[in-house]
């Protein structure tokens, strides 16, 4: 794979495109789920008023103290892999992380 910059999602299988679509309309439609069953536990003004939000919604100012360059083939060939951890807060939103 490769990052991009145009802000959609590509996947490609061999050398055909299955996805091809902007990352918020596909945010969207991941939230969807969570919208619907808000409506039935919220005030539905308020669901939409958050709903609306998002669609303006930017990605933030990330800036990096190094300049990236692609992982040695060398580690990417290696049999180890590095051990991590992701901890959370409980209820943050880690699906949108």
């Amino acid at each position: 794979g490769e990052t991009r910059a145009d802000l959609r999602a590509v996947v490609t299988v061999g050398s055909e495109t299955v996805l091809d679509r902007d990352v918020a309309e596909l945010q969207d439609i991941w939230e969807e789920t969570s919208f619907q069953l808000e409506r039935q536990q919220c005030a539905i003004t308020c669901v939409e008023q958050e709903q609306a939000g998002m669609k303006g919604r930017k990605e933030p100012p990330y800036k990096l103290s190094f300049t990236p360059e692609p992982t040695a083939d060398a580690i990417l060939a290696s049999s180890r892999s590095a051990r991590i951890a992701v901890v959370r807060q409980e209820g943050s939103n880690g699906d949108r992380e």
